[in-house]
């Protein structure tokens, strides 16, 4: 019975890496949900930003029963 949104933010930088990774809002009350989702982000890889500059990415993930 999970639903709701959970709003991440993360950093990309060198090598596609995510760099930092945190909960903006979640409105599933589930805090491991959104603990998982961050989890997932820190292990993904992006493209690299051009010239070897951050990028902060801000997305929500919805979540319905």
């Amino acid at each position: 019975d999970l639903g709701g949104k959970i709003v991440m933010e993360w950093t990309i930088g060198e090598q596609g890496r995510v760099t930092s990774v945190r909960t903006k809002t979640n409105d599933t009350g589930n805090a491991e949900v959104a603990g998982c989702v961050a989890n997932v982000l820190r292990l993904a890889r992006f493209p690299e930003p051009p010239s070897s500059n951050e990028v902060s990415i801000t997305y929500p993930f919805l979540f319905s029963n």
